[in-house]
């Protein structure tokens, strides 16, 4: 099966230097990544393409050739490459969507695609889409192919990601436009069509139940909590066309794609966790923890994002990606009382290994620990404050750490059933225990449980 991409719509051909909103569209995800063979059919340009005896030849062998080659063009140091691979008939072109996607994310001496993109990408297809998205989307594809059947931890990681800059005239389409790339069917007259929320929590809920891992959380832990559910980014708002955008806490409205930019490519993770999840969203889970405080910067001199865990006075400390420090008392018990504060844990998440593209043949490299830093809200009910990458070696992660249940969510209530127990990223996440304590004894006598 090949599935024909006209990201201009039926009703016209565009340019491959057109801009569309074809990648900015929920449903478009599925024909992206359900078949193995996809084109994208353009209508033919000249003045798209360099000048030069080397171009106008390939141009002519493109003309009316009947071979079929759906395998990306080979990376070559010359500009257009991808001719190699595109077929021509009078005014339409056609080119596999894999090899589209490669070219908007490279050009002349441009070969990482870990890193924030060149400033001169003008001679590069833009019909897909930018930088960002085209590269979300090339690595879930990649991801997707026969030869990664065995990372379906990443497969599903890539999917979150690519869903996530996607926008539609109903929130709740946001989910069912990508359930069945996770082989789930929820019945989709339970929810309203605003209920991005609940479909979520069903979806998730569901993934979990078929013994798979939190593989949203691994791909976009790195981005702020949503306030209900901090498994979860905030939901983008969305439209009937356009980009996907989203709230910050200042107010701003950013475009979706330049918070992916915060997510290293080569950021995927093995090993995370799976558990359950309940209609309040609450992720129950068990993995490795140890108890962490949080302390001025002033009480961990050179601490700080270049530094690494850095031992002070016989307790290591870190600075999480939020810029926060952290001190670890891996001796310290759960019940244990170290400060003023709700308890912390730095919990282990998963394991950094290897770029999506690194090759079935090669030894997989030695993998990195990646740790959440949380937080009580409520009596055993913790949310996402930040995030801390151990490089090197897991043995310096795994000998402070003890495995341990927990229930991440919130820490707002779901759809306002009761008193939300903390004000997103405010002041009120600093109550006391026992203060909150009391405040969920109060909303259970309201709620009548």
């Amino acid at each position: 099966m090949v599935c024909v991409v006209l990201p201009g719509g039926i009703g016209r051909l565009v340019r491959l230097d057109e801009k569309t909103d074809w990648i900015h569209r929920g449903w478009t995800l599925q024909e992206a990544l359900v078949p193995d063979k996809a084109i994208v059919l353009f209508l033919f340009s000249r003045d798209f393409f360099d000048t030069g005896e080397d171009v106008d030849n390939r141009l002519k062998e493109c003309e009316n050739c009947d071979k079929q080659d759906f395998a990306p063009s080979p990376r070559e140091y010359y500009s257009h490459s991808y001719l190699r691979v595109m077929k021509r008939f009078g005014r339409a072109a056609w080119l596999p969507l894999d090899t589209l996607l490669a070219s908007a994310t490279e050009n002349i001496g441009w070969r990482m695609t870990n890193m924030p993109p060149p400033d001169d990408m003008s001679d590069n297809p833009s019909i897909l889409g930018g930088y960002t998205e085209c590269e979300v989307l090339q690595m879930a594809r990649t991801a997707s192919i026969s030869s990664y059947t065995g990372r379906q931890e990443w497969r599903e990681q890539a999917i979150w990601r690519a869903s996530f800059i996607r926008t539609s005239s109903r929130p709740v389409d946001m989910v069912f436009s990508i359930m069945q790339l996770f082989d789930i069917n929820l019945d989709i007259t339970k929810f309203e069509k605003d209920d991005r929320l609940g479909a979520t929590i069903a979806l998730a809920s569901e993934i979990l139940r078929r013994g798979r891992t939190a593989s949203w959380l691994a791909a976009l832990f790195t981005l702020d909590s949503n306030p209900q559910i901090c498994t979860f980014p905030p939901f983008p708002m969305t439209s009937v066309a356009g980009k996907a955008l989203v709230k910050k806490a200042d107010g701003d409205e950013v475009e979706m794609v330049k918070e992916l930019e915060k997510i290293p490519a080569y950021r995927w993770l093995d090993d995370t966790p799976g558990g359950s999840m309940d209609k309040d969203g609450y992720f129950t889970f068990t993995s490795a923890a140890a108890r962490v405080v949080q302390i001025s910067n002033t009480e961990a001199p050179g601490v700080d994002e270049y530094s690494g865990p850095k031992e002070i006075n016989g307790f290591m400390h870190i600075s999480a990606e939020d810029g926060s420090i952290w001190r670890i008392h891996p001796e310290a018990s759960d019940t244990q009382k170290l400060n003023e504060e709700p308890r912390a844990f730095m919990v282990l998440l998963g394991v950094q290994r290897a770029n999506i593209s690194v090759a079935d043949d090669q030894p997989e490299p030695e993998g990195s620990p990646i740790v959440l830093i949380i937080e009580e809200h409520a009596p055993e009910k913790f949310h996402k404050i930040s995030s801390f990458l151990f490089w090197g070696s897991f043995d310096s992660y795994n000998i402070q750490a003890k495995d341990r249940q927990f229930h991440l969510g919130g820490p707002e209530a779901v759809q306002g059933g009761g008193i939300p127990w903390f004000r997103h990223m405010g002041s009120v996440g600093r109550l006391p225990l026992a203060v909150l304590k009391k405040i969920s004894r109060v909303q259970a006598g309201l709620c009548g449980t």
